[in-house]
C-alpha cells in the first residue's frame, strides 16, 4: 500500500497517533490478505524485529515449556487440574503449588478478617448474600 506512505494522516508520529484507529484497521485488513507465514518471511527478509504470536495450545506444547516443566498438576475439589507454574526457578526457594480451594472454602475466614462477626456472617448466609 504505497499510497499510505503519502497519506497525511500517517506522515508523523503525532498524526499516526491521532488517526491510530484508522491506521490499525487498515493494517489489519492488509495483514489478513496473506498468510502469517508469508508476513514472517517478509519481515525476516527485511531484517525487521518480529515474533510469532502463539495460541495457548502451541505455547503449552512448545518444547521450551516442556523442558522448563511449566505445566504442573494441582489438586482441586474436582481432581487434578493443570496449571502454569512460575517461570522463576530460585535455587534457595522451593516451588509451592497449593491445592485449589473449593468454592467459598475461605469465605468465613476472609469475612472475619474484614471485621464481620459470626452473627453478621450468619445473617449474610441467611439472606443468601454469600
Amino acid at each position: 500500500r504505497d499510497d499510505l506512505l503519502e497519506d497525511p494522516r500517517f506522515q508523523t508520529s503525532e498524526s499516526r497517533r491521532k488517526d491510530r484507529a484508522v491506521l490499525e484497521e487498515l493494517l489489519e485488513q492488509i495483514f489478513r490478505e496473506r498468510p502469517h507465514q508469508e508476513w514472517l518471511r517478509r519481515l525476516e527478509e527485511a531484517r525487521l524485529p518480529h515474533g510469532l504470536v502463539r495460541g495457548i495450545g502451541e505455547v503449552l506444547a512448545h518444547p521450551q515449556t516442556l523442558a522448563r516443566k511449566m505445566i504442573e498438576q494441582v489438586e482441586s475439589p474436582v481432581g487434578p487440574v493443570p496449571v502454569i507454574a512460575s517461570p522463576l526457578h530460585l535455587s534457595a526457594s522451593a516451588e509451592r503449588l497449593d491445592p485449589i480451594p473449593s468454592l467459598g472454602q475461605d469465605t468465613d475466614a476472609i469475612l472475619k478478617e474484614l471485621g464481620y462477626s459470626a452473627d453478621q456472617i450468619a445473617q449474610l448466609r441467611n439472606d443468601r448474600v454469600i
